[in-house]
């Protein structure tokens, strides 16, 4: 888990990268990072993947950049209503699933990364020039993350405090040392619009025919709350906030009949 003792890690940034099936925007994520100068590593985790992702990656290896590649076929819950339908111990909830991906993080400093995101100049040139590597202090730092031009989503996506992930309604959330220092940047990550939703946001829950407890729990949502719009858990978009609205009006229900909000 990443609770490793900081004297144990290296100097130096961890980019923890889930990819599943992102060959459209995987080569101009990994570009952005080619003229980091700093002790790094990108920790790709390839869920479920079935284009090129893979042959990006390697070629990118192959061509120096520090890489460690890792494959999965595990079941998982996607954010939003099948994350609150799942128990956060289960072996196919994100919470878990990103308890094992962070675990493979060599180094002092994690940057939590998405296969779409690309580091604008400004992020590089911090990452190099300022960040100080073998910083043991906790810290972590809220970036913008800019969707278009006028949806910015602010997230701690770089820290050295980690000690877990725990569940939040619709997402995994990191939970840090309690006396962690926060801090702003203005350099920017950039991404897709949050009106662009990849293929598996189509796909049927995991659990769908299982009786499981997330199936049961799922159900009960349903019924409450009506249909999940899809891709309603996205950051920033639109459907969010009512969508969570409408969660939060019947918690009190919902967690009578066993939902469990927070874990």
């Amino acid at each position: 888990m990443p609770s490793k003792k900081k004297m144990k890690r290296l100097p130096g940034v961890s980019f923890i990268l889930r990819i599943r099936n992102e060959e459209q925007y995987l080569q101009a994520s990994l570009d952005s990072l080619t003229n980091l100068t700093i002790p790094h590593e990108i920790v790709a985790i390839l869920h479920k993947c079935t284009d090129g992702s893979k042959r990006i990656l390697e070629e990118a290896k192959e061509k120096g950049q520090p890489i460690r590649i890792y494959e999965t076929e595990q079941n998982l819950s996607k954010a939003g209503y099948e994350t609150l339908a799942t128990p956060s111990h289960f072996s196919e909830s994100l919470i878990e699933f990103y308890k094992k991906c962070f675990f493979y993080g060599k180094y002092l400093w994690y940057f939590k990364w998405d296969a779409d995101f690309t580091a604008s100049p400004e992020l590089v040139e911090f990452l190099n020039r300022e960040l100080i590597i073998n910083e043991t202090k906790p810290i972590k730092y809220s970036i913008p993350c800019q969707m278009t031009e006028t949806i910015i989503n602010n997230e701690f996506y770089l820290f050295n405090c980690l000690i877990t992930y725990v569940k939040h309604v619709f997402w995994e959330v990191p939970k840090f040392e309690e006396n962690a220092l926060q801090l702003r940047l203005s350099a920017r990550i950039l991404t897709i619009p949050p009106t662009v939703l990849k293929s598996y946001w189509l796909e049927k829950p995991w659990f769908q025919n299982t009786n499981s407890e997330a199936e049961k729990n799922f159900k009960t949502i349903m019924d409450i709350c009506r249909e999940e719009p899809v891709g309603a858990s996205r950051a920033s978009c639109k459907l969010c906030d009512q969508t969570w609205a409408t969660v939060f009006n019947n918690k009190h229900l919902l967690e009578s009949r066993g939902v469990r909000f927070f874990e």
